[in-house]
């Protein structure tokens, strides 16, 4: 008897661990989904940024006047 209590006892857990993960897992999945497709869009606005500032009309580094005398 209590190796069969033990067993139904250890089956309930089981399955409410399976259900609370699968309860967890969905809502973490879409929020990642979301956040996911934010930082995408974060990260392409960055690069269009810094395309657009490399075809720019500024030249970075040291400057050095050359005067013909």
């Amino acid at each position: 008897m209590k190796k069969a209590l033990l067993t139904v006892s250890a089956l309930f857990i089981g399955f409410f661990a399976m259900m609370f993960s699968l309860v967890m897992a969905i809502p973490l999945a879409i929020a990642a989904y979301i956040t996911g497709n934010r930082i995408k869009k974060q990260l392409d606005r960055e690069l269009a940024q810094q395309k657009q500032n490399m075809h720019g009309n500024t030249i970075e580094g040291e400057y050095e006047e050359v005067s013909s005398k």
